[in-house]
């Protein structure tokens, strides 16, 4: 099959709760680790979607920080680097993409509406949807900047595993609204992605032109 041809199954999964989360507090660059009740349903539902998942060859791609490899490490049942021991031959390879971590929230940084409620800093955030930088932190453009170009490099690296059958990605929440809002044949607004633990969209990833088709939401 030629290149421009080769289309594959895409998951873009947001990572399952923390503390923070559950809170409604920006939880950004601090690297808190699940709760155990989410651990626990990542668990329960993992034996049923590795069957329906793990045939062939699949890549898993995360954000560096503990919330997401702990949810692909429980998901996918291996946090090797490669990974050939299942039983029905699968063969996984995983991979950690620094430049897909959080965005960086700044002075908002784990803190929640009630914190912030009276802020002036917090309430131009709100007048600009969003669009202005965080206090001390970054710019909707700036997390662009780099989540793109990495996405972008990521696809091109999985175009040389031959074979391969789906790509898993564990991300953030605005990781994934970054890369949809950008790269989705028919790309909504960016809070038209907006998703909740545990849950995220499907797709077809199409390398020439580079773009992800079929978007439909997904949940674990």
């Amino acid at each position: 099959m030629m290149e421009s041809e080769r289309n594959i199954r895409v998951l873009f999964l947001r990572h399952g709760a923390t503390p923070g989360n559950l809170e409604h507090r920006y939880v950004g660059r601090t690297d808190e680790d699940l709760t155990k009740e989410s651990a626990d349903r990542i668990r329960k539902a993992a034996p049923s979607w590795r069957d329906r998942n793990l045939t062939g060859r699949i890549a898993v791609i995360t954000s560096p920080l503990l919330r997401c490899t702990r949810t692909a490490d429980l998901l996918v049942g291996s946090d090797r680097e490669e990974s050939k021991d299942f039983e029905n031959g699968t063969v996984i390879f995983r991979r950690t993409v620094t430049d897909f971590r959080e965005t960086d929230f700044g002075a908002f940084e784990y803190k929640n509406f009630e914190e912030l409620s009276g802020n002036p800093d917090y309430q131009r955030f709100i007048d600009s949807n969003g669009e202005t930088p965080f206090p001390g932190g970054e710019s909707r453009e700036a997390v662009r900047k780099r989540v793109l170009p990495a996405f972008t490099e990521v696809v091109s690296s999985l175009s040389d595993i031959p074979d391969l059958t789906l790509v898993l990605f564990v991300l953030h929440g605005g990781t994934i609204m970054t890369i949809l809002s950008n790269y989705a044949e028919n790309p909504k607004d960016f809070y038209s992605y907006q998703c909740g633990n545990l849950q995220g969209f499907s797709g077809t990833l199409c390398f020439h032109p580079l773009c992800i088709r079929e978007v439909m939401p997904y949940g674990l």
